[in-house]
């Protein structure tokens, strides 16, 4: 069976966040397993539950909420990206929603392994 991992490099409020979210999608309703998604770089920003968007725009926390609980997939944060963007503080994760969790490098090349491919955004 054919499997993919994701990297997320891009904002919550970049366009190419939407597009991930569309291809993860797209690849579950065509029964492709998505065994993960690794949030680095400004990727992890899509964690910050204290981001304000508009009501009448695209909500990025809400579809990585729905995604994971829908299908059940990993929500992976880097945690030294997470530090450098002021998601932790003091080892304090006060800002992060709970559907993400903290994880380091090693995760990441987990999920390259067992992937059959791996798209970075």
């Amino acid at each position: 069976m054919q499997s993919l991992a994701f990297i997320i490099t891009t904002s919550p409020l970049d366009n190419r966040t939407v597009t991930s979210i569309n291809l993860i999608t797209a690849a579950l309703h065509n029964n492709i397993k998505v065994l993960g998604v690794f949030f680095y770089q400004q990727g992890v920003c899509n964690a910050n539950k204290d981001i304000i968007i508009a009501s009448d725009e695209f909500q990025p926390l809400k579809a990585w909420q729905n995604l994971q609980q829908k299908y059940d997939i990993p929500l992976h944060l880097c945690v030294t990206a997470g530090e450098k963007h002021g998601l932790i503080v003091e080892e304090q994760q006060a800002n992060i929603d709970d559907v993400f969790t903290l994880s380091g490098l090693g995760e990441l090349v987990e999920l390259s392994i067992q992937a059959t491919r791996v798209i970075q955004l």
